[in-house]
């Protein structure tokens, strides 16, 4: 098969969320922590996994879920949406409930919340306007939960853009998956295809910074390099290559989302630039970056107090006490 359809392979399986590509799956070290917290002692416990769209949070909660079943030694029984203790589908006790997105399915099953030990709900996604939708609907989910006072684990998923603002979030623990480094998205990919074919080292690694740590559009970017420039045995996809191909406008219509919840059209337009150059450089003096961009010190530097906010880029001192910009 074409590396390239591999990788259109994995990409496809990996967002259809109710089945997600789970046997190449690396859970980040928060995700492993909070495993080891919701098996160390069984108490009632609301847990909010926070992250942006596409940085693995439909997956993270299918994973905790089955492996939750197996270390009850009960082998996932998959029935919809239910899992069930292995050879017991008749069985009025369910170890463990996952939902995907589908908040009047989960309201229509309320009745069977006292059977469950665990709770994993994956919130739709919602528009950046839609902050009062998904308020109401946090409003139906946090009525129930009061509703019951028995030793349930909740781990219920948001998208970090929208975590504000809602009383719920100051009664449970909050959970943030960090963005992935391009050097582990570098690793994921080995991991699932054997080595970087078609795809030179620096040019992964440029697909893993453009991508801003989030998995699911590093795997659309390498899938569309690769359609782009049909690999040849011989040859591999240079980093230039990658540059012509995600260009500042594609990586500015993936990043909108998170960048339109703090950030007007001008400053975006700056933001996505020290992106982009970062991504080249490295590192860069302040002053030199507000010249490459041809921005004015104090636009720049408001933008770059909101992205060291968001955890996306760093500022530190160097030699000569000048100002330092790199990405985080």
């Amino acid at each position: 098969m074409p590396r390239y359809l591999e990788i259109m392979e994995w990409a496809r399986t990996s967002v259809f969320e109710n089945s997600p590509g789970i046997e190449y799956y690396v859970p980040p070290r928060e995700v492993e922590s909070l495993y080891r917290r919701l098996t160390y002692k069984h108490v009632r416990r609301l847990v909010f996994l926070v992250g942006s769209q596409g940085s693995g949070k439909t997956i993270a909660l299918y994973y905790l879920n089955r492996k939750l079943n197996t270390l009850a030694e009960k082998g996932p029984r998959v029935d919809g949406f239910f899992t069930y203790p292995n050879g017991s589908q008749g069985a009025s006790k369910v170890e463990s409930l996952f939902i995907n997105k589908d908040i009047e399915f989960f309201l229509r099953k309320s009745d069977i919340l006292s059977e469950l030990n665990y709770l994993f709900f994956d919130l739709p996604d919602y528009p950046v306007r839609g902050v009062g939708r998904m308020y109401r609907d946090m409003d139906r989910i946090m009525k129930l939960w009061g509703e019951y006072t028995g030793d349930i684990s909740w781990v219920i998923s948001v998208q970090k853009e929208l975590f504000r603002g809602h009383y719920a979030f100051g009664k449970g623990e909050v959970v943030e998956l960090r963005r992935r480094t391009a050097e582990e998205l570098h690793g994921i990919y080995v991991k699932r295809m054997g080595d970087t074919y078609p795809f030179s080292d620096e040019a992964l690694l440029l697909l893993g910074s453009l991508s801003r740590g989030i998995c699911r559009r590093f795997m659309r970017y390498a899938l569309e390099c690769s359609e782009a420039y049909p690999p040849f045995p011989d040859w591999r996809i240079t980093a230039d290559m990658v540059r012509d191909c995600i260009t500042s406008e594609v990586v500015l219509r993936d990043v909108d989302l998170e960048l339109s919840s703090f950030l007007n059209d001008y400053e975006k337009l700056i933001a996505v630039r020290v992106l982009e150059v970062l991504g080249e450089v490295g590192k860069l003096n302040q002053k030199s970056l507000a010249a490459e961009l041809e921005a004015s010190e104090s636009s720049l530097s408001r933008v770059l107090r909101k992205l060291v906010r968001m955890g996306w880029v760093m500022r530190s001192r160097g030699e000569r006490n000048e100002l330092l910009v790199s990405l985080a």
